[in-house]
């Protein structure tokens, strides 16, 4: 199913893709709902961006030499524009697999047994 301009919808929501076939931007017209999201030149989420009209969140990724992600940072911001929260989370792994997740204060989130 497509909208008026021919863009994919599902559920109520609005999909487009860049010349990759990377999601960058999906919204809820319904909800006012709007994402972005940007990767860098290894096709990996870097950003994805959340703006409604009470609320924005910006959420940051990074990633070792090997590709794999080690952080995920989030700031919300109210419809001011006035930061209230940030978020973070570390991730840990062995070789090339995930091991576990903590937030900022070092509180483990998940540790996965192999």
């Amino acid at each position: 199913m497509t909208d008026k301009l021919e863009r994919p919808l599902s559920n109520g929501y609005h999909y487009d893709y860049d010349g990759f076939g990377r999601l960058i931007k999906r919204q809820r017209p319904a909800e006012n709902i709007t994402q972005w999201f940007s990767y860098n030149h290894e096709h990996q989420l870097i950003e994805a961006r959340v703006e409604s009209l009470q609320h924005r969140s910006i959420t940051r990724y990074q990633y070792d030499a090997l590709g794999r992600r080690i952080n995920k940072t989030t700031e919300h911001y109210d419809k001011y524009s006035q930061r209230y929260s940030t978020t973070g989370t570390d991730f840990s792994w062995q070789g090339m697999r995930l091991s576990g997740e903590a937030n900022a204060q070092q509180h483990i989130l998940v540790l996965l047994m192999t």
